[in-house]
């Protein structure tokens, strides 16, 4: 990761980054990306409990958590989703808790 030098920062004084690849602990992210993983609770795992899903941007990667929930509809592999929210360092992860988010229409696949 790089220095997180913010695009501008919010009302409350935090950085915000728009590319995942600039995000650091506790800047705030607003980024548009593609899930490219997800997970369900488990019940032996100490850490939260939750729906985590990962994102990229091409220039990174965030972890979304989800606490509470075992899944949200339409996050899968392959979703397009703008997300916004502050972001964490979690066992040597960037991570978002319960962040804002919305589903975008995919890109049609080029192959037909």
């Amino acid at each position: 990761m790089s220095t997180g030098t913010p695009d501008h920062a919010t009302p409350a004084g935090l950085p915000l980054v728009t590319e995942l690849g600039r995000a650091v602990h506790r800047c705030r992210v607003a980024v548009s990306a593609r899930v490219v993983a997800v997970s369900r609770p488990s019940s032996g795992d100490r850490a939260p409990s939750g729906f985590r899903c990962v994102l990229d941007d091409g220039t990174g990667q965030v972890d979304l958590l989800f606490l509470g929930r075992d899944h949200i509809p339409g996050l899968v592999v392959g979703a397009h989703c703008q997300v916004e929210g502050t972001a964490r360092m979690e066992r040597g992860r960037l991570t978002v808790w319960n962040p804002l988010y919305e589903l975008k229409p995919t890109d049609p696949d080029p192959r037909g």
